[in-house]
């Protein structure tokens, strides 16, 4: 009569694919030294707008790939 039950190791699949999720977010975040450098006269302020432009395209693009995506497949997308 043993209590323990059975061990399963080893990641599967779907923590695979979170762990590249959570890496991905935190591996961006060194370029902004890269982006500094490039500014022709960098200051806070200057940063804050490229920090802003680039979330502001990246969110437009994602609302284009959403709106065309529910435009072609209307109500047959499952949940």
């Amino acid at each position: 009569d043993e209590c323990r039950g059975p061990v399963e190791g080893g990641p599967s699949p779907e923590t695979l694919r979170i762990l590249s999720i959570f890496i991905f977010g935190f591996t961006c975040q060194q370029n902004i030294f890269a982006v500094v450098n490039e500014l022709a006269r960098p200051s806070a302020r200057r940063v804050g707008l490229v920090i802003a432009a680039s979330v502001g395209i990246s969110l437009a693009l994602y609302l284009v790939v959403a709106v065309g995506g529910f435009l072609v497949y209307g109500n047959r997308v499952h949940k």
